[in-house]
C-alpha cells in the first residue's frame, strides 16, 4: 500500500487550513483517498480519519493555486465536472490546467488549449519552443552530418565582405 497522510500532516506539506480541506472535500472539489477507523489517532472528530496520497496532496495543492489565480471554488468545480464527463476514466487534476483568474484552461494532447468553462471551447493553440528548438537542433544535426559540410572560408572571401 502507498504511503499516506493523515490531515494534520496534509495540512503541514500543502499549507492548506482544515477548514479549506473540510470544505473542499464536501464540495467534492478533493477526496482524501485512504480512510481509516479511528483508533487512537491524533486528529479527533467523528468518522473514520481521512488518510491523503502523494496524488491527493498534488491535488490539493493544484486547487490552492488555481484559487490563488483568483478562481471561485464554484468555477473550479464546474470546469472539474466538465473534465470529467468529456473523459470519465481520466483524473482531471492531473492535467495540464491553466487560469487567468477568472477562465480555466486545459492543454489538449495535440497542444490545443480548451477553455473548461466554455463548453469545451478551444481557445488557441500552444507552441512549445523548448521542444521545438531541440528538434531544430537534431534536424540540423542530421542534415549537416549527412549533406553539407561548413564551406571553408577563403582570403578572397573575406576581402569581398570588408
Amino acid at each position: 500500500m502507498a504511503e499516506t497522510y493523515s490531515t494534520r500532516q496534509a495540512r503541514e506539506i500543502t499549507d492548506v487550513s482544515q477548514r479549506c480541506l473540510d470544505y473542499w472535500e464536501e464540495c467534492g472539489i478533493i477526496r482524501a483517498s485512504g480512510r481509516i477507523a479511528k483508533s487512537g489517532t491524533d486528529e479527533g472528530g467523528r468518522g473514520p480519519a481521512r488518510r491523503y496520497t502523494y496524488d491527493d496532496l498534488l491535488k490539493v495543492r493544484v486547487v490552492k493555486k488555481l484559487r490563488e489565480t483568483g478562481l471561485s471554488l464554484q468555477r473550479i468545480g464546474k470546469a472539474l465536472k466538465a473534465l470529467k464527463r468529456r473523459n470519465p476514466n481520466s483524473e482531471p487534476l492531473n492535467e495540464i490546467l491553466m487560469s487567468d483568474g477568472r477562465r480555466f484552461y486545459r492543454r489538449r494532447l495535440d497542444g490545443t488549449i480548451e477553455d473548461l468553462l466554455a463548453d469545451g471551447q478551444l481557445v488557441f493553440a500552444a507552441i512549445v519552443l523548448d521542444r521545438m528548438e531541440d528538434e531544430i537542433r537534431a534536424r540540423i544535426s542530421k542534415v549537416t552530418a549527412s549533406r553539407f559540410r561548413p564551406v571553408k572560408e577563403t582570403v578572397g572571401d573575406r576581402r569581398r565582405r570588408a
